[in-house]
Order: C-alpha cells, then sequence, then structure tokens
C-alpha cells in the first residue's frame, strides 16, 4: 500500500497529467483493496476533474464504491467539479437504500447545495 500512495503522491508532481496517469488514477479509485489508497486517489483527481472526460468517470466510480469513506470522498470530490454528471450520480447514492445512512443523508446534504 505504501507503494501505490507513493504513486499516486508522485501524480501531484506532475502540473498536467497525461492520460496515463488519469486511468491510473481512476483504475485506484476501482479496485485498489486499501482505502487509504482509494482515498489518497480521490484526492489526486479532485484537482483533475475538470479535465474533459474525468468528472464522468468519478461518477461512475462512485457507483461501484462500497466504502462509505470513499463514497463520501467521491460524492464531495464531484460537487466540487461541477460536471454535468455530478448531479446524477449523486442523487443516485441518495436514492439507494441499500447505501450506508450517512453516506444517503451527506449526499442529500451536498444535493441541496448544489441546487
Amino acid at each position: 500500500a505504501s507503494e501505490r500512495l507513493k504513486g499516486v503522491d508522485w501524480s501531484y508532481q506532475i502540473p498536467r497529467p497525461e492520460p496515463q496517469v488519469v486511468n491510473a488514477l481512476l483504475e485506484t479509485v476501482n479496485y485498489d483493496d486499501t482505502i487509504d489508497v482509494r482515498l489518497a486517489a480521490v484526492d489526486a483527481l479532485r484537482r483533475l476533474s475538470i479535465e474533459a472526460g474525468v468528472g464522468a468517470r468519478m461518477a461512475s466510480a462512485l457507483d461501484r464504491q462500497e466504502s462509505p469513506l470513499v463514497q463520501i470522498a467521491l460524492i464531495d470530490a464531484l460537487a466540487d467539479s461541477r460536471s454535468p454528471e455530478a448531479l446524477p450520480a449523486i442523487r443516485r447514492v441518495a436514492e439507494l437504500k441499500s447505501v450506508n445512512p450517512a453516506v444517503r443523508a451527506h449526499a442529500e446534504a451536498v444535493m441541496g447545495r448544489m441546487r
């Protein structure tokens, strides 16, 4: 996990990361076994969310998350991105009965601020 965190940290040193770096961060968010590594990748993606397609891919990543911490981090990152996909993705989480109640409440609060 520490090596993967170093990889995520390395992405901050690149002013405009290549698409391969963005892809690697999104893969990390989607598939890494360690929640801390996924959270670090979400944080790294936050600054890149204005890039074309990144917001949509973060919205897709939100749909596949089971960790409440990662869900909340993605909700916040999506809200900050103001991408067109942000509100529908957050709404889907807020409407899922299987989602942690704290995550659902957070999604609803964020949606209220986005309107």
